[in-house]
């Protein structure tokens, strides 16, 4: 797609593809570790950054046809989709949507629209706030290889995403999960969906979860330990949790 940065892996035809979506002020290098450990299990996969991220400009159409032509694009069909945090939000209104999924992962994310997973946050304000701060911090687009953050605080990573984020794009992707309607598609699903969060997340915790999971026909939720970046801070104990999983994601196990 034109504009937009991706990189298609193929794989074995008798397993999905798996299709990952970064979160804000990020971009795809956040999945190297999870894209190298389901290539290696034979899984086509498609990786991309968002616009205004990483290498993608920004675009006219809203955020989520983004992902739904990226998808069309590549002809995949009942991909698993592994979304993070903004990723986690844009996965299961694909599903919702077109119901083009065999299986959905979801790190660290409300899975819905913030302002109803966790009402107690003035999601207006923080909005508005992360807004002002992109514009005042944004200096350029450039790509950045977020594992080598590792020895970074999660203040100090998220500065490094305002400085290479335009915010244009920024405020695209926060425009369509701040304004999202809640689709009972999703909770009608009966897909295997996967869902973790991380004991010092400070945006969204496993009992702010537990509602919007306990909705889900087919859903287990897992704790691991860091912040809102474990793919970063602790990729090895994602894998643990992928390969633990990797029966029920692929249907093999209720």
């Amino acid at each position: 797609m034109q504009g937009i940065n991706s990189q298609f892996s193929p794989g074995k035809e008798n397993l999905p593809s798996v299709v990952f979506i970064h979160g804000d002020l990020q971009n795809q290098t956040v999945f190297n570790n999870l894209n190298d450990k389901f290539q290696s299990l034979g899984h086509s996969t498609l990786l991309f950054d968002l616009p205004g991220h990483g290498l993608s400009q920004t675009q006219e159409r809203p955020t989520q046809e983004i992902v739904k032509s990226l998808i069309e694009e590549h002809n995949l069909e009942k991909p698993i989709i592994v979304g993070h945090s903004a990723g986690g939000i844009l996965g299961p209104d694909y599903l919702a949507k077109t119901g083009n999924a065999s299986a959905l992962v979801i790190l660290n994310s409300t899975i819905i629209n913030p302002k109803i997973a966790v009402p107690d946050l003035d999601w207006d304000e923080m909005y508005n706030q992360f807004m002002i701060l992109s514009k005042e911090k944004f200096r350029k687009q450039e790509p950045l290889n977020y594992h080598t953050l590792q020895h970074l605080g999660e203040q100090e990573t998220k500065l490094k995403g305002l400085q290479l984020t335009n915010p244009s794009g920024f405020q695209a992707t926060m425009d369509f999960y701040v304004n999202l309607e809640e689709d009972p598609g999703l909770y009608e699903a009966r897909i295997p969906i996967l869902v973790s969060t991380s004991k010092e997340d400070k945006l969204i915790s496993k009992n702010q979860l537990e509602p919007t999971v306990k909705k889900m026909k087919n859903a287990r939720l897992i704790e691991t330990s860091g912040d809102h970046n474990p793919l970063i801070k602790n990729p090895e104990e994602l894998m643990k949790i992928i390969e633990d999983n990797y029966a029920f994601l692929l249907g093999q196990e209720a």
